[in-house]
């Protein structure tokens, strides 16, 4: 649903109706909610951002 919600930003819906697949309701959003609580719950705390890095290619790759 994650991919799901990237294309639904990336289109500009006012000119484009979503398909029916690409429609985020409200009962999704709470179910990733839940589980990005329950991953949070589970992995230590973080205090840093992560950076791109390893080699230029890489750091494009995160990115793009």
């Amino acid at each position: 649903k994650l991919f799901t919600v990237g294309s639904y930003l990336a289109t500009e819906t006012e000119q484009i109706e979503p398909k029916a697949a690409s429609i985020i309701t409200r009962e999704n959003v709470a179910r990733i909610e839940e589980q990005i609580d329950k991953l949070d719950s589970e992995l230590p705390r973080l205090t840093r951002f992560v950076l791109p890095g390893g080699s230029e290619s890489a750091s494009r790759a995160h990115i793009c």
